[in-house]
């Protein structure tokens, strides 16, 4: 399964409600990371920065194309460097019922402003 497009676009759309704007984009050498986007915040404390990484399915064997078996998206204060260092609670899965989660998304975006 591929995270769509449509799903990236909604999460870029949100983050100017959410208080943030996409400083930087790139697709990390690691493995278990699909892409990863540097935040900054626009809302009070300005220029703090935090993390958003599309995360591939630890259980996925072989070659993979971009956006393909990414299961989760996690909200950071910091670049993790191995998958373990993520907390479940930072982690908001995508499938199968991304319209209701997304909103956790939301709120994990907005609660990383009071951190």
């Amino acid at each position: 399964m591929d995270f769509s497009s449509t799903q990236r676009n909604q999460i870029l759309a949100a983050l100017p409600e959410t208080g943030w704007s996409l400083a930087d984009r790139h697709t990390p050498e690691d493995g278990w990371i699909d892409e990863l986007w540097r935040l900054e915040s626009v809302w009070s404390p300005r220029g703090r920065v935090a993390y958003l990484l599309f995360l591939v399915d630890p259980q996925w064997d072989g070659p993979r194309r971009f956006g393909e078996a990414v299961w989760a998206v996690a909200v950071t204060k910091t670049r993790p460097e191995h998958r373990m260092a993520l907390d479940s609670d930072e982690t908001v899965p995508i499938r199968p019922r991304w319209a209701r989660d997304r909103e956790a998304l939301w709120t994990l975006l907005r609660r990383l402003h009071q951190a």
